[in-house]
């Protein structure tokens, strides 16, 4: 697994990966697969229960967009319809201009008539199909997900498939029924099916984590814009492909009419009026043509992948000019057309092909020429062109291949020790390396099988200690989680049980990691070819761009298994050997004998850290980073944080920017926990050993809680800070604990459970505060700011207490501390425990937030023996006392005596050990409270 402790939590951070996690922590399936449907006038509406809200909000726009549709459907008929009545006289000048001809034969006029008619039939399955919607079907992240490729990203439903592009936005493709989604011309239109029905919809609800109904509902409007937009498109698209299949249509009829005998192969026949509609589109659409050619060259295959291959074999040795086989008549035609047209434009002859024959002396025989007699004419004419054919199949053929075949799976080559690399044994080791480098190896191969040796017998005595077993969790653990509103999964606690257990046995995994007796020295470019060609190198995982490798040090075991038999498990693997990549092959062949050694030692990964650090190897130095030995404490803290991380993402919040909330309550109650199961202040005591808050706090500045997003949304900064995402835990738990003071399990129950009201898929860091504002009329977002601005720089204040010039008969033991911006409370501090010690000036130093603040009240709620008082109240900003002189209130002083008035507590003395005064004092044995007034 990438992160022990999901993906991260601060103060884990292991690196050998070890598992996988049985529960998953993603939300990228986020929303439910329980679908409802309703009709809506008639018309199916189909959509997941957690996105009713968002269906509410469309209801309105569903008859505004059909009653559109079919507005626009019947006007693009229309007009295409009247579009090729005025294209009906100009189709015989460009027929003859095409083939070159003076005369058409009789039957022209009809078979024009005999298209429009096909033009009519189209257009009208245009109306039945886009004139109306006759479902709608809505998809979330969850259910979509078995129609999403999992190469590019993209979705594809019945009529419409979806691309996601760089930039962010999305493509789509409209499918219409009728209408092939492949190729140009004859065969793209299928007129005659027998029914076309209304148009389905399927629409992605999209929305992010957390997003509100309305902004979904507003992006699938905009959707369905586009949607529409799409359809003028592809109205447009229509009558270009109605006018294609026309034109080719009429120039096969003349083509057979005029050039060939009633018995040539229709591979011939409509070979030639494929080139010939080809030159039409050259002519008409320049600077789309040459995209076409795909389209234009493409034929159907089979769909079941076993008979496409099949299928294309024989299409790659057939005589695409002598095939009979009818399954290969259209794929003959197409390779005779792309051929025709190579060898036209490599010998720059007239693009008319008849009228090329006749140059060539070639008379075409009154009822037209059979198939070997076009075949001599064509060699005569275009003498390279056996030559083209071959070259223009193969082309074909791989592209037919490149473009439906990619997903037949190709079988892994074996591995073989290549011929050109050696394996040999050196002092035990076993050596396998180019046969270009023997001498290097000769020379540093005993230096590194004594190394490892000397480091494996330092990790067996150094790591081979008891096994630890995992923290025991009861029903009373999974008990006490359920009263807090949660699942409490005893499955998965136990399970993260295991995993804190498999930690602290880091040792036993790390003697199996580096028990090996191989060292394999590869040159990079030698592994990368070896892998493009399709051998599996055992232990090496290439990349999808082909330029890189990686070495798989990893052992995977069940997490459901206990530490005992995982680590048996780890013990009976084969064990890793050790990798060496070196770079520039070329280069080491000219390379000296030193220089080849120090090109090895470069490629090294693991030896050389296992030959400087033997002799006080640990397992931090192993892993490249801190390894925890936890206690049972720190264990069952993680356990708890873990499994209530995962229900709150689950079950309660699910915006991207959750880990505020989720990470902070799973610490509080992680710290609740811990208190019940291990004594009063083990859950605090046990946090703080877990991480450094020192370093965190450098960080504070970069800290935002609630735009901390989820690991699956984090940004890079976030990650390349170092302790950054420490910080925000830090601070993240530090307000939720505020929050929570004073609160019992039932409240937090209460708060989740009002949290849950709200669809989990709206729900965000606004759900959370508001239901806890609704619940306790506090300020959560102002708990939040606070928690950022204690502390700020050297920010404080400082409040002296004083034993009466040294009498020792009164003084201040417990004060609260409010802040007031105007009216307003906007921080405060309870039950402040003040130091008083006999005969000295003692200070109290209260870390304070940087808020603007105009008024500060201390209210001493306990005293020393005859009554309480203080010798001075300071508060500092930037290094500056701001409460120094400022107006004074208070709710007595003793016996009226201004000697020991409130506005002492500003004068600058600070000691109330002094006989001259100085200092305040309350009434006799009563509490009272004071109040500094703070100038702008």
């Amino acid at each position: 697994m990438k992160h022990l402790w999901l993906i991260g939590a601060f103060w884990l951070a292991y690196t050998v990966p070890v598992s996988s996690q049985s529960f998953s922590h993603s939300i990228s399936n986020l929303g439910t697969k329980e679908e409802k449907t309703i009709v809506v006038d008639g018309m199916k509406v189909v959509f997941p229960v957690d996105q009713e809200d968002v269906i509410q909000l469309l209801l309105p726009t569903f008859a505004i967009h059909r009653e559109a549709r079919k507005e626009h459907a019947a006007r693009a008929a229309k007009e295409m319809n009247e579009a090729f009545l005025e294209l009906q006289p100009k189709f015989k000048v460009l027929v003859q201009k095409l083939l070159g001809i003076d005369e058409l034969n009789e039957g022209f006029d009809e078979a024009v008539e005999k298209e429009l008619a096909r033009v009519k039939k189209v257009t009208r399955q245009w109306v039945d199909w886009s004139g109306d919607i006759r479902e709608i079907h809505f998809w979330n992240h969850a259910t979509v997900q078995p129609f999403v490729n999992s190469e590019t990203g993209g979705t594809t439903f019945e009529e419409i498939r979806f691309f996601p592009e760089s930039n962010g936005n999305t493509k789509f493709t409209l499918l219409p029924p009728f209408m092939d989604e492949f190729g140009i011309g004859l065969g793209k239109l299928r007129p005659d099916l027998k029914k076309v029905q209304a148009f389905r919809l399927d629409i992605p609800l999209f929305g992010k984590p957390g997003e509100s109904a309305s902004s979904v509902a507003t992006s699938v409007m905009q959707g369905n814009l586009l949607i529409a937009e799409g359809q003028n498109k592809l109205a447009a698209q229509l009558g270009g492909n109605i006018y294609k299949e026309v034109v080719e249509s009429l120039l096969l009829d003349q083509i057979e009419a005029q050039f060939f005998t009633k018995d040539t192969p229709k591979s011939i026949t409509r070979g030639m009026a494929r080139y010939y509609l080809l030159m039409n589109i050259i002519l008409s659409e320049r600077d789309n043509a040459l995209q076409m050619l795909p389209q234009l060259l493409y034929f159907p295959i089979p769909e079941n992948r076993k008979n496409a291959a099949k299928f294309l074999e024989k299409v790659a040795t057939m005589d695409p000019l002598r095939t009979d086989d009818p399954e290969l008549q259209d794929a003959a035609g197409r390779i005779l057309m792309m051929s025709v047209f190579q060898s036209a434009q490599n010998t720059n002859k007239d693009k008319a092909i008849f009228v090329e024959f006749k140059k060539a002396g070639i008379v075409i025989p009154k009822g037209g020429l059979n198939r070997e007699e076009f075949i001599a004419a064509l060699r005569k004419t275009y003498p390279n062109i056996n030559k083209q054919l071959s070259g223009t199949r193969a082309e074909v053929v791989k592209m037919m291949r490149d473009n439906f075949l990619k997903t037949v799976k190709k079988k892994k080559a074996p591995f073989v020790l290549p011929e050109d690399y050696q394996k040999r044994k050196i002092d035990g080791m076993t050596f396998f390396h180019p046969k270009l480098l023997s001498k290097a190896v000769d020379k540093l191969g005993p230096e590194w099988a004594q190394n490892i040796r000397d480091a494996q017998e330092v990790i067996k005595k150094r790591f081979n200690a008891p096994i630890v077993p995992s923290i025991t969790i009861s029903e009373k653990d999974s008990a006490s989680l359920q009263k807090y509103g949660l699942t409490g999964n005893i499955d998965e606690m136990r399970m993260w049980a295991g995993q804190t257990a498999l930690i602290a046995n880091t040792g036993h995994l790390a003697i199996r990691l580096f028990a090996g007796n191989e060292v394999q020295i590869w040159f990079k470019e030698d592994l990368i070819d070896l892998m493009k060609s399709g051998v599996e190198v055992p232990d090496f995982a290439m990349n999808k761009t082909g330029d890189s490798v990686t070495f798989d040090f990893s052992f995977t075991y069940d997490v459901s298994a206990s530490v005992g038999n995982v680590l048996e498990m780890i013990a009976s693997y084969p064990a890793k050997f050790f990798p060496v990549v070196i770079k520039d092959v070329d280069k080491m062949a000219k390379a000296s004998l030193d220089e080849q050694i120090a090109a090895i030692r470069k490629g090294d990964v693991l030896i050389g850290q296992l030959t400087k650090s033997k002799k006080t190897i640990t397992p931090e130095q192993l892993t490249g980073k801190t390894t925890r030995f936890f206690s049972d404490q720190q264990a069952f803290f993680v356990v708890i944080h873990e499994v209530v991380e995962a229900d709150l993402m689950r079950g309660t919040i699910a915006s991207e920017y959750r880990r505020w909330f989720c990470d902070g309550l799973a610490n509080v109650i992680a710290i609740r926990e811990c208190d019940r199961r291990f004594g009063a202040k083990v859950g605090m005591e046990t946090f703080a050993s877990m991480l450094n808050e020192e370093q965190v706090k450098r960080h504070k500045a970069k800290v935002d809680l609630l735009k901390w997003a989820a690991v699956e949304a984090e940004d890079d900064s976030i990650i390349e800070a170092k302790g950054l995402s420490a910080a925000h835990y830090f601070y993240a738990t530090k307000a939720l604990l505020t929050a929570t003071e004073g609160r019992d399990t039932e409240f937090i129950a209460n708060w989740i459970a009002k949290i849950n009201e709200t669809n989990w898929t709206r729900t965000n860091a606004e759900t959370v505060i508001r239901a806890y504002d609704e619940l306790t009329g506090d300020d959560l977002l102002n708990i939040l700011n606070l928690s950022l601005a204690m502390g700020e720089g050297d920010d404080r204040i400082e409040i002296w207490n004083q034993t009466n010039g040294g009498k020792n008969d009164r003084g201040s033991t417990k004060a609260n501390v409010i802040f007031y911006l105007d009216d307003k409370e906007v921080w405060r501090k309870d039950e402040v425990k003040l130091s008083w010690v006999k005969g000295q000036d003692m200070v109290t130093k209260v870390e304070i937030p940087r808020i603007k603040v105009n008024r500060v009240r201390v209210e001493i709620s306990e005293f020393h023996f005859r009554g309480g008082g203080l010798a001075e109240i300071q508060l500092f900003r930037d290094g500056k006392n701001i409460a120094r002189g400022g107006r004074v209130e208070a709710s007595g002083f003793w016996a009226k005596n201004k000697k020991y008035s409130p506005s002492k507590v500003v004068d600058g003395i600070t000691s109330g050990n002094q006989k001259d005064g100085g200092y305040w004092l309350l009434p006799n044995k009563k509490a009272g409270w004071i109040v500094i007034h703070i100038a702008d």
